[in-house]
């Protein structure tokens, strides 16, 4: 899943699409910071870099990320400008909107596999050495020593903390800290493999690789999802990869050839769609767009539920969810429902 991307560069929660083998690395909501130096308008600077995230978003997906996402583009750039400007009124951190400015051009200059996986960062887009100390509350990784903020799910800030070694032991990614980290299968920190790199439960494949051939006892390869109707696929992965969701693609086990999903809206069915004109040969799956997110309905079915609005009541295993970069807030400790919050960047201490 598209699970975080660098942090400066998307303050988003887990995807509504599933990814052919790799793909981000985190539900992280936060940002890492920037440095950069030099005199910058605060609002021109973090709506240029808000413009060109979601521009990199839409690019590295044929057009399909921001419309699951947020509904438009517009409502990207909208919602993570405000993430950047709190992440700049955030206290004790090293975020300059010259360093955002820069980042978000280093971004559009960069390659998809970098921005999703969080890899070969530039120096606008790596957080820098913050004040505060391991234990001390944050919202973004700027403000710590160690450069990690980490905030579990649900959390209302997060703590500053040594980012966990490879091998550690996890349970989603944002346990491992990005930057080119994932959670692996087998539940542990793992750096992503790249194409043509091997790969198996504890090394997985990066941004739109799938890993190929993998065993219990014999390691794969990670090869290019494929990306176009008509690819060749395979659900098992033994012989071909996986079809890429985050880009609109999955592979019908009829044909074993990638097919173009259909994206339902809010109250609309979601899933593999079983009643089809072609008695079921090629079953359509639906993924939910502008934010939902597909949930249990009535019998068998399930429907989109509409992202919740910003303060309202959310749940993460049942929905409603929040829609990025607003997180699903609990004042209890592993539970999943909560409200929909941008965080306050200057109360976490």
């Amino acid at each position: 899943m598209f699970a975080g991307v660098l942090l400066a560069l998307a303050c988003s929660g887990p995807s509504n699409l599933g990814s052919g083998g790799g793909g981000g690395s985190d539900g992280s909501t936060e940002l890492d910071v920037v440095i950069a130096h030099g005199s910058v308008d605060g609002g021109v600077a973090c709506s240029d870099f808000a413009a060109d995230k979601c521009a990199k978003f839409d690019a590295c997906t044929q057009g399909i990320y921001n419309e699951v996402h947020y509904g438009a583009l517009a409502e990207c750039v909208s919602r993570e400008t405000t993430a950047c400007l709190g992440i700049l009124a955030a206290p004790d951190n090293t975020a300059t909107p010259a360093g955002f400015r820069q980042c978000g051009l280093d971004i559009m200059a960069g390659t998809c596999a970098n921005f999703f996986d969080v890899t070969n960062t530039t120096p606008a887009c790596t957080p820098q050495v913050g004040s505060r100390a391991n234990g001390r509350g944050c919202v973004n990784d700027g403000q710590c020593t160690s450069t990690w903020c980490y905030a579990r799910t649900g959390a209302v800030c997060g703590v500053c903390a040594t980012r966990p070694p490879s091998g550690a032991p996890c349970v989603a990614s944002v346990d491992c800290g990005g930057r080119g980290t994932l959670c692996s299968t087998a539940g542990t920190c793992a750096a992503v493999v790249t194409e043509g790199g091997s790969c198996d439960a504890s090394h997985p494949c990066g941004f739109a690789l799938s890993c190929v051939g993998s065993t219990a006892t014999t390691s794969g390869t990670c090869e290019s999802a494929g990306a176009a109707v008509g690819a060749t696929c395979d659900g098992k992965r033994a012989k071909a990869p996986l079809c890429e969701l985050d880009f609109g693609f999955y592979c019908p086990p009829a044909t074993d050839k990638c097919a173009k999903v259909t994206l339902a809206m809010a109250g609309q069915m979601c899933g593999v769609i079983a009643s089809t004109s072609d008695g079921g040969a090629l079953p359509p799956l639906a993924i939910c767009s502008g934010g939902s997110a597909c949930e249990p309905g009535p019998g068998t079915t399930s429907v989109c539920v509409a992202a919740a609005a910003d303060g309202a009541k959310c749940d993460t295993a049942t929905g409603p969810p929040c829609l990025d970069p607003a997180r699903c807030v609990s004042k209890v400790d592993a539970s999943v429902s909560g409200t929909c919050a941008i965080l306050d960047t200057t109360t976490c201490d």
